[in-house]
């Protein structure tokens, strides 16, 4: 399919506290940016702040639907996974919600940008990968990444590399390739940030 320009939504799994907000928050800021930077659209991004964001919150809000009525995109970026590297008997708790988000998402080109382990996962990463269409899965696993002191979240710096890495893949693998430009700078601003409070 030839490349195009697009609006696009993206939702990231980095969900910090107050007192931990600009430093865990900076590494997906940065997801954000990058991707923005290279892509001559509109975009608006969501998070949630204050209690780790999982395909169990989002499967289960139905948030992501109210997002894809509200702002109809052409296509859609989730991070999300990596708050779930550890959950036992993922299969059983998660792949309900997995399979709710991606129906959310329904008929739009998406690509699930994989968790960014720094140890070996449960299985989330296998979970995703068998509930996305072919071409929609970007594994991060494997790859390096300089931590930040948490010793979890990517640098602001090697998440920049990170979306490189999404970017250089898609045009060979991705079901859905899309017109990137050359960025002129690091990062790019989304048009929207909508932030989402722990009880909703």
């Amino acid at each position: 399919m030839p490349c195009r320009p697009t609006r696009c939504t993206s939702d990231a799994s980095s969900t910090p506290t107050a007192r931990r907000s600009t430093r865990l928050w900076q590494p997906y800021s940065a997801v954000h940016g990058r991707l923005l930077a290279r892509m001559s659209s509109s975009c608006r991004a969501t998070a949630r702040y204050g209690c780790s964001s999982t395909s169990e919150i989002w499967g289960r809000s139905g948030r992501l639907a109210s997002y894809v009525q509200r702002l109809h995109p052409d296509y859609i970026f989730i991070c999300l996974g990596a708050n779930e590297l550890f959950v036992r008997d993922i299969v059983s708790k998660r792949d309900k919600y997995v399979k709710e988000i991606v129906k959310e998402v329904g008929k739009i080109p998406f690509v699930w940008i994989g968790p960014p382990n720094w140890k070996d996962d449960t299985g989330i990463n296998d979970l995703i990968a068998a509930n996305v269409p072919s071409g929609s899965f970007f594994l991060s696993r494997g790859m390096h990444f300089d931590r930040a002191k948490d010793g979890a979240h990517p640098t602001r710096k090697s998440a920049i590399q990170w979306m490189d890495s999404v970017v250089r893949w898609m045009p060979q693998h991705c079901a859905y390739p899309i017109k990137m430009a050359k960025p002129t700078s690091s990062t790019g601003r989304p048009k929207q940030i909508f932030v989402h409070q722990p009880q909703k």
